[in-house]
């Protein structure tokens, strides 16, 4: 009984620990009565299609719901809460109609809310806001006492102002996001690293002069039928003593779509930034390339290696052993290949002396350079 009570806390102790390591969180700020206060987030994603970030210290996110289309946000040492449901453009009508609502201004690029109601009932607020966004809409109602008016309710319009709906489009986009990118204009460059929990790290350095300044901070991305992808940058601090006042809580928010070309089967996709929003003064990409922040590039080289043939393998049009042969590719050669993006009837997609095309997965393996 022991044994088993022991091998029984250790599974639950490794799946806590899995389902930590699975979160992502972000440090930020927030002003409460006149104070900036650090926090950190959790990034919450709904099955329904969207996602929002709350703060991690003092708040929960209820779950349970979720595949109704209903998600509560629970603070954790009061009874304040809200709870996020989804509904049709129908009832949305409906409550814009409402004569007694009022607007709010767009709280970002990709969403606006409207608020039905506000009401002081028994030292409590009752609140009930509409939030709209790409298309889909969902209805924000809650409770927070009057005592929590300067706490929970900005808590609480953290939530509403983070929500963004994704699109398969939008998930393709963001997908591509993560990794490192670089560009150098004559003596000056950058390296922008933008990681999966959404940390980003940018180091700027002049050649010339011998100077490389780093910075840290968060990076997010939202949509909107007007600028269409949109890449949100913020810089928490640098080691730069000249810029570590100005730096704090400064972003960027740029338009940016991608382009990708294929240079002696190196795969080199562009990052193209145009300049939307500004806070905080002149941000660093801006300082180097001009005003719109320049273009962002990024190499996949060849990574994969043919094995397991005699002689050859062929390279296919589609991901079929009945599909037309475009090449044959040589034992022991390397392809430029998209094992990430998964498996097509076993073949993965490949490109080899510039042609893209499927060979089956039984013949590559991952090419260390060196070998």
């Amino acid at each position: 009984m022991k044994k088993h009570a022991v091998t029984l806390c250790l599974t639950v102790l490794s799946l806590l620990i899995q389902v930590s390591a699975l979160a992502i969180t972000r440090p930020g700020m927030i002003m409460l009565e006149g104070m900036e206060e650090p926090i950190e987030e959790t990034l919450f994603e709904s099955s329904q299609g969207y996602s929002f970030w709350y703060v991690s210290d003092g708040f929960s996110v209820d779950s349970q719901a979720d595949q109704n289309g209903d998600v509560t946000v629970k603070a954790l040492y009061t009874d304040d809460y809200m709870t996020l449901s989804l509904c049709t453009p129908a009832e949305a009508a409906e409550y814009l109609a409402d004569s007694e609502m009022k607007t709010h201004e767009p709280s970002s690029v990709s969403h606006f809310q409207r608020e039905l109601s506000l009401e002081l009932k028994n030292g409590s607020f009752h609140f009930f806001i509409l939030i709209s966004d790409h298309g889909h809409y969902l209805k924000a109602t809650g409770v927070y006492s009057l005592e929590s008016a300067e706490g929970n309710a900005h808590y609480f319009q953290r939530v509403l102002d983070s929500i963004t709906f994704r699109t398969d489009r939008d998930k393709e986009f963001l997908r591509e996001l993560p990794g490192v990118w670089t560009e150098e204009i004559g003596d000056k460059g950058a390296i922008l690293t933008l990681e999966e929990n959404r940390n980003l790290f940018l180091a700027c350095y002049d050649k010339t002069r011998g100077i490389t300044v780093n910075y840290t901070g968060i990076w997010n991305y939202e949509s909107d039928t007007e600028h269409g992808n949109c890449l949100k940058l913020q810089l928490n601090s640098t080691d730069n003593p000249l810029k570590a006042e100005s730096v704090h809580s400064m972003e960027c928010v740029y338009a940016a779509y991608m382009e990708s070309y294929v240079d002696n089967d190196t795969l080199i996709t562009v990052l193209k930034l145009s300049h939307l929003l500004r806070s905080g003064g002149i941000f660093p990409l801006e300082e180097l390339f001009g005003y719109d922040g320049g273009s962002l590039y990024r190499e996949k080289k060849p990574n994969m290696q043919v094995v397991n043939c005699r002689e050859s393998v062929t390279l296919r049009e589609q991901s079929s052993t009945s599909s037309k042969g475009l090449d044959q590719v040589p034992l022991g050669a390397t392809v430029l290949a998209f094992p990430e993006t998964g498996e097509e009837n076993g073949f993965v997609r490949c490109i080899y002396h510039g042609q893209e095309g499927y060979i089956f997965s039984k013949y590559l393996q991952t090419f260390l350079s060196g070998q």
